[in-house]
Parts: C-alpha cells; sequence; structure tokens
C-alpha cells in the first residue's frame, strides 16, 4: 500500500492517511460515533387472516466505523417477527469499539381490516368487539 500524504490534527490525536483517494483513519481517542446505513422506511401492513397482528419483514441495515474495530448492530426486534394491531417502533443501535452508539428506527404499523365475527348466540345476547380492536 502506498500512502501519498499524511496528516496529523493533534486536537484529536487523529492520523489520517490518504491512499488512491480512500482516507483510512487511526483514531486516538475515537469519539466518532458509528453510521447505520439502509434502514427500511417505515412498513404498513394488514393483519393476518383471524389474527391481532401479522409478520414484518426487512432487510437489515448495516454498520460502520470510520475508526478500526468492530461494529456491533442490536435490534429490539428482528425481521420475521410477529407485530400486533397497531404501530410498533423499531430500533437498530450500532456500538463501536470505543462504545460510541448510533441509533435508527423505522415503524411497523399493523392495520386491522378484517371484520369482527359473531360466535354462537346463546340466550338471544349478542357480543361483538369494537371496531379496531382485537380484544
Amino acid at each position: 500500500m502506498t500512502f501519498v500524504r499524511a496528516s496529523i490534527f493533534a486536537v484529536v490525536s487523529t492520523i489520517v492517511f490518504f491512499s488512491s483517494g480512500v482516507v483510512m483513519a487511526q483514531c486516538s481517542p475515537d469519539v466518532t460515533a458509528p453510521v447505520i446505513s439502509n434502514t427500511p422506511a417505515d412498513i404498513t401492513l394488514d393483519n393476518e387472516t383471524g389474527l391481532c397482528g401479522a409478520a414484518a419483514t426487512w432487510t437489515e441495515p448495516t454498520a460502520t466505523d470510520a475508526c478500526p474495530g468492530d461494529v456491533t448492530l442490536t435490534s429490539d426486534y428482528s425481521s420475521g417477527d410477529f407485530f400486533p394491531v397497531g404501530t410498533t417502533t423499531v430500533t437498530y443501535t450500532a456500538t463501536d469499539a470505543s462504545s460510541n452508539t448510533a441509533t435508527a428506527t423505522f415503524t411497523v404499523t399493523v392495520n386491522d381490516v378484517e371484520n369482527p365475527t359473531l360466535g354462537p348466540v346463546r340466550f338471544g345476547v349478542f357480543f361483538a368487539n369494537t371496531a379496531g380492536q382485537c380484544d
């Protein structure tokens, strides 16, 4: 690898090397948060027949960091999870080797589009659920 130019920034103790137009950084201390890319767009879907929710799938985002070290990407939900009727926020958190974090969110909205049904009628009493509620 040939280094074309080096610059020293004493304020943050970072040495930055430029090679073939690509910036490679060695960071000390690392104060830069990782970057989460390709966060899914908000998802809206209808409930699954007979259920008060639906499974939602998406492509997982990715996380990178300008400084060396592993980046861990975690989420409170996974693609394929079952979501109840209503709106749920999905949060991804990226953490780099220096414990800097970044978050990205999107929502999964499940609409109740199934008409209510009546069970057997007993003693002439009717029971029905409230529109938009599964309870």
